[in-house]
């Protein structure tokens, strides 16, 4: 599954090669509390726990 982290209400909808794979892992780290532990059980892409 593809996702894109949402920042100040602003998608962050970057080819792979431009993600910010630090960023990106701090944000679900950040916001591990407000997702579903269902979504972290897919195979997220580009970017997981």
């Amino acid at each position: 599954m593809r996702w894109y982290p949402i920042i100040e209400t602003i998608p962050q909808m970057l080819p792979d090669e431009y993600r910010d794979e630090k960023a990106e892992i701090k944000f679900l780290k950040t916001n591990k509390d407000l997702l579903d532990n269902a979504f972290f059980k897919q195979n997220l892409k580009p970017f997981n726990v």
